[in-house]
């Protein structure tokens, strides 16, 4: 075992379970500050963290350009950010926190903010230049897990949650490097409570019973923390996230994981040169501009084309009409022959009347006749 450490900080991107882990580290045994962040709908059970620091961390980060949330914190820090101007002032602030911390908390001292995935380099430098023993947890969760929770919280884009889980992920590898000693991760949590709950006692240098142990998972870990799915793809942020995973595991990082964020980090710095160039004005302007005539192109050929289509409606129109024109002249033809044809059979009926009324009334002379010459053809025999 080795000695308590001063503070222990529970390392990790928003969302990833590490208020999961530092209501644990309280569990065990570990300390918190006194002034936390409410609980909320989106936390109901505390963030465990301590409201005046998130408020120096925030005023940090946007002294660099990169609040949380904003679409540049999804790029890498500026080169040599800890001496900047901006950050002085700030830096003394964070420094005389923690060392008031260090004087008025009992150790080990518990510390949880997502934001010092980004600013584990100042915590190292003040730890560094004042002797205090630090020992650093990471705890990981699925980058679509976390952009899920995001979304629903933050309402940032899924893709844009998981560009931050990458680049949190790559700032706090690379300065934790012999800090961060330990892994933990939130499925492990539903699962291998225990052995999680181990690994935290470790890294804060507490001595536990199995029992105890034991006993403090099945108080803390509940399924109803398990709010999104756990499926991880095959991105550049998935298999990292599988290399942590099986750290969390096995208790020992792979050696594929420095390769893994170096290369990673090396193509994220190659991008954010282009993207830092999109805030310039006079980019921003030809980009604009060349979308506002890319548009009216656009809005031309639409009218040009409406143009055609209300010509060839036009045309349709008048081809219409003329059908039905000429088809109304061909019914009144044919209504004419019909009217002509009944007054002809009308006619016809009159006439036929006629020489009906004809016959009958020369019916009776002639059957005188038939008989006068039946007589004669009688005498005539004789």
């Amino acid at each position: 075992m080795t000695s308590k450490p001063q503070i222990v900080v529970v390392v990790g991107m928003h969302r990833s379970g590490t208020s999961l882990a530092a209501e644990m580290l309280v569990r065990l045994g570990a300390h918190s500050g006194d002034r936390l962040l409410e609980a909320n709908q989106f936390n109901p059970r505390g963030y465990w963290e301590d409201a005046d620091l998130v408020d120096i961390h925030d005023r940090i980060l946007a002294a660099l350009d990169r609040s949380w949330g904003g679409w540049s914190s999804g790029l890498p820090l500026p080169d040599a950010w800890m001496e900047g101007p901006k950050i002085a002032p700030l830096r003394d602030e964070l420094e005389s926190f923690i060392l008031s911390g260090i004087e008025r908390i009992e150790s080990p001292w518990m510390i949880k903010d997502p934001r010092i995935c980004r600013l584990l380099p100042l915590w190292r430098a003040i730890a560094d230049k004042h002797g205090i023993h630090v020992s650093a947890v990471l705890s990981v969760r699925t980058p679509d897990a976390v952009a899920a929770s995001l979304e629903a919280r933050d309402h940032l884009p899924h893709a844009f949650g998981r560009v931050l889980w990458l680049v949190n992920h790559i700032d706090a590898l690379v300065a934790g490097r012999g800090l961060i000693k330990g892994c933990v991760s939130y499925d492990r949590w539903f699962g291998h409570a225990a052995s999680q709950a181990a690994t935290l006692a470790a890294m804060a240098g507490i001595e536990i019973s199995d029992s105890d142990l034991a006993a403090a998972a099945s108080d803390v870990v509940s399924e109803t923390l398990r709010h999104h799915g756990s499926s991880s793809g095959d991105g550049m942020a998935d298999r990292l996230y599988r290399e942590l995973d099986r750290w969390a595991e096995t208790g020992e990082p792979a050696a594929s994981i420095d390769t893994m964020i170096d290369a990673a980090g090396a193509t994220l710095h190659e991008v954010a040169s282009w993207i830092e160039e999109a805030k310039n004005p006079e980019f921003l302007r030809e980009v604009l501009e060349a979308k506002v005539e890319e548009y009216q192109e656009a809005y031309r050929a639409s009218a040009a084309r409406c143009d055609e289509l209300e010509a060839i409606s036009k045309q349709d129109r008048i081809n219409y009409q003329a059908s039905i024109d000429d088809m109304l002249a061909k019914i009144d033809i044919l209504y004419a022959k019909a009217e002509e044809n009944r007054v002809a059979y009308q006619t016809s009926a009159a006439r036929a009347d006629n020489l009906q009324s004809l016959v009958w009334r020369l019916e009776r002379p002639l059957r005188g006749l038939r008989s006068l010459r039946s007589a004669l053809r009688r005498t005539n025999s004789q």
